[in-house]
């Protein structure tokens, strides 16, 4: 018996007897005692009442390799290879390694859980067991990092075409790599490269989507952040949603090395939340004032320093802030 299948059990949120949980299972109530007390590694709450069974304190819509390939066109279900698992350190990371091995064309990993799930600039990204959607995609490019520019905001369009598409609305996009709701943190976006720079290379592109916060989980983030729960007047399976960021992902990632950043550039601009606006560009300790413009053709971003002085921002360890 794996833990995966307690917890499918339990994912509705009902009360389930121990008898009923080793009858279905095929387990003895020893065993499934032992698997609920694991339950506490993923940061699930499970409730004993007694005379009556075991529940977890929140449903849990469990995602599924067969609900993401309901939601894929036919010729996606066969050009890719889709891996889902419960818990894992890194989706970036372990296609990274899986990268240096050999090919990852064509390869999505989705997890409910990371244990240390990263943003730009190796920053964390909070990813709690089962409430949002973390997933990473890997792709083949023959022209080099060159080919890259820009690739991360025709990634941030796509999403905010998805999130649109489930009746989001609201949403604005942030330079260079993050989506934005109503003024707080929906999404992010984490492009990383395996292999030459200059010439054969394999880019993995990690999204993390916020869907559904529990109460507890905003007193310890460390920005202002919301979730699709939040924007959306119903919300939809997790299944639906992670199968409408894939298709995005790969129509995006098979066009993009021979169109590069202009077939999303107008639509980026459109959905920009600082053009226009008065701001601060960092670079580590140092902070500039500037007005903010619109992104180049690259995907560069556009500023007027104080002194009338233009600057093309390109990524990297520089970041942008709106004036408080």
């Amino acid at each position: 018996m794996a833990l995966h299948d307690v917890l499918t059990t339990l994912a509705d949120g009902q009360l389930h007897s121990g008898q009923e949980l080793a009858d279905r299972l095929g387990v003895s109530r020893t065993a499934v005692w032992k698997q609920l007390q694991k339950l506490d590694e993923y940061g699930l709450s499970v409730e004993a009442v007694k005379g009556r069974g075991y529940r977890l304190r929140c449903p849990l819509d469990l995602l599924s390799l067969e609900g993401v390939r309901r939601g894929l066109k036919a010729d996606l279900v066969d050009s890719l290879n889709l891996t889902l698992v419960d818990v894992i350190d890194s989706t970036n990371l372990a296609l990274m390694q899986r990268g240096r091995e050999g090919s990852i064309h064509g390869q999505v990993i989705m997890a409910e859980m990371q244990r240390h799930g990263r943003g730009r600039r190796g920053r964390a990204w909070a990813s709690p067991f089962g409430r949002h959607l973390y997933l990473s995609m890997g792709w083949q490019f023959h022209s080099g990092a060159q080919a890259l520019e820009g690739l991360s905001l025709a990634i941030g369009v796509a999403i905010q075409e998805v999130l649109q598409s489930f009746g989001a609305e609201g949403i604005g996009l942030k330079w260079p790599n993050d989506i934005y709701a109503h003024g707080a943190k929906l999404a992010g976006i984490l492009i990383e490269v395996v292999g030459d720079l200059s010439g054969e290379c394999q880019v993995v592109v990690g999204c993390g989507l916020n869907i559904n916060f529990l109460p507890e989980e905003r007193e310890y983030l460390d920005q202002h952040a919301t979730c699709l729960n939040d924007i959306v007047s119903s919300l939809p399976q997790r299944d639906m949603v992670a199968a409408g960021l894939i298709t995005r992902l790969a129509d995006v990632l098979s066009r993009y090395e021979s169109e590069g950043f202009a077939s999303w550039r107008d639509r980026w601009n459109k959905a920009h939340l600082f053009s226009g606006q008065p701001g601060w560009v960092l670079r580590g300790m140092a902070q500039e004032s500037v007005v903010f413009g619109d992104a180049g053709p690259d995907g560069a971003l556009l500023v007027e320093h104080e002194d009338g002085r233009q600057e093309w921002l390109h990524g990297g360890e520089v970041s942008v802030r709106l004036e408080v």
